[in-house]
This record gives C-alpha cells, structure tokens and sequence, in this order.
C-alpha cells in the first residue's frame, strides 16, 4: 500500500481549527481573568472612595453617632477614633493558601472599626463605657430635639473628645516620660562633677513635668465633673444640658483650663526637644 504524501485535507483543516480554538480559548481565558480583576478592583475602589471614606469623614466630624441594636433600642456614643484592623483569619483557609489569597483579594484583608465612648448611668454613677462597632453597624445621627439623650451627648462630647483625644494621651506621655527622665538621672548623678549641669536641668525637667502631669488631671477631673453633672441633671430633671445651673461657668473653666494645659504642654515640648537628648520622641 502506497501511503499519500500529500496533507489530508480534512484533517488539516481539523488540526488547524483545533489550534486556532486552542489559541482563542487561552486568550479568552486570560482576557477573562484580566476583566474579572479589573471588575473587583474598580468595585472595591469605588466602594472604598465612594462610601467608606465618605463615612469616616462624617464620623470624625460627629459629635455624636447613632448605634441601632432593634427598632426600638437606639444609643447615642461619642466617636473617638476610626481604624482599620486585621479581620480574623477563618482556620480552614490556613490549609489552603491559594483560596485563602483570592477570598481576601475579593473581601479585602481590613475592617473598619469605630472606637466610641457612652456615658452611662449606674445607680446614679456615671460610668464612661468604651466600646467598638463595625463601620456598617454605625450610623451618621441626625438632630433629635425631643431626645435628651442625644442632646445630653452631644453636650458631652465635646469635654470627652477632649479628654480621651487631648488631655489623656498626654497625660500618657507625659508619665512614660517621667519614668524615662529618673532613670536619666539615676545614670548622671554617678558621674563625674563635670555632668553637674546636666542634673540640675534634668531635675529642673523632672519638676515641670510633675507638675505638669498634676495640670493635666485637674482638668480632667474638671472634665469628668462635668460629664457627672450632665448625665445626672437631665436624668432628674429632664431638661436640656445647656440648661442646667451653672454648668455654663464650668465649662468656661474646662476651657480656660485645659487651653493652659496645652499650652504648657507644648512648651515642655519643645523646651526638652532643644535640650535633651531623650532616645524616644517627646
């Protein structure tokens, strides 16, 4: 049997769609892939720039948030602070490292959180109760006049904003600070008489700093008063907080208050940072 040299032309053609189909497929394939990354990116950036931003905006802005547990269980929490942190890793996708990167490539690997504080009454104690909600589970609050919680907070959250945000995390720092300025002289008051300048600045600093720290927690105990004298007001007499007996004059000397306090406390600042070598940041 003498076998053709020329090409079957039926499966020529065969072999040929077969390429071209094959080629077309993985173009497809991957033209496919490239669509779908590009949809779930665009998705999350515009939900990203559209919504979460938008949000976290408004809250910063807020005095006061509104947290819906049902229908007709509500609060009023005073928003601090917004950020993001890891979400949880489900366990069953430690074994499967390839579903576990598309998972968080589509869901994203962060969530939101909202730090709030809710003044609350305990048998005539006001206890300042920090909590944590999701972004979604938070809400934008809007006026409610004939509420006097949400008045009350709102009245409020000026003096806590100003406590948690600015006069505590000073204090804070102000007393790792201390720590840090005795363990200094703890080290120069051995050395040899020529650091003798360098003590007395540094008690000098230690002095100011003490003092300082004693500033910063009257006027937060003025601060806290006046949270105390809020809440337990307009829950006895169920009036407006601005309305309330003297609670205008507190407020003046929350302010004057913690205004010097700032200000000392920047000048300390700056007075340590032009002096002193101090290995963490003032």
């Amino acid at each position: 049997m003498i076998l053709s040299s020329r090409p079957n032309p039926l499966f020529l053609a065969i072999g040929v769609a077969s390429a071209l189909l094959t080629v077309f497929s993985l173009v497809f394939y991957w033209y496919l892939i490239v669509l779908i990354g590009l949809g779930v990116f665009g998705a999350r950036l515009g939900y990203y720039r559209g919504y979460i931003q938008p949000k976290i905006a408004k809250i910063n802005r807020s005095q006061v948030v509104k947290v819906v547990l049902d229908e007709n269980d509500f609060f009023y929490p005073i928003p601090l602070q917004v950020k993001e942190e890891n979400k949880p890793i489900p366990s069953a996708y430690y074994k499967i490292d390839w579903l576990f990167n598309i998972f968080y490539f589509l869901v994203g690997k962060k969530e939101w959180q909202v730090r709030t504080i809710l003044p609350e009454m305990q048998e005539y104690e006001v206890i300042l109760a920090e909590s944590y909600y999701a972004l979604a589970d938070v809400q934008i609050a809007v006026p409610a006049d004939n509420d006097l919680d949400y008045q009350s907070n709102f009245y409020l959250a000026y003096f806590i904003k100003n406590i948690f945000k600015k006069v505590q995390p000073k204090l804070n720092i102000l007393k790792e600070k201390s720590a840090e300025i005795k363990k200094e002289l703890d080290v120069i008051v051995l050395s040899p008489q020529i650091y003798q300048k360098k003590i007395e600045l540094y008690s000098k600093l230690k002095q100011e700093n003490k003092k300082l720290i004693a500033d910063g927690e009257v006027v937060k105990e003025i601060g806290l008063d006046i949270i105390r004298d809020v809440s337990i007001g307009t829950d006895l007499e169920q009036i407006a907080p601005a309305d309330l007996a003297g609670i205008g004059d507190k407020k003046q000397k929350f302010d004057r208050q913690c205004k010097i306090f700032l200000e000392k406390y920047q000048n300390l600042k700056e007075k340590i940072d032009g002096n002193f070598q101090i290995t963490q940041k003032y």
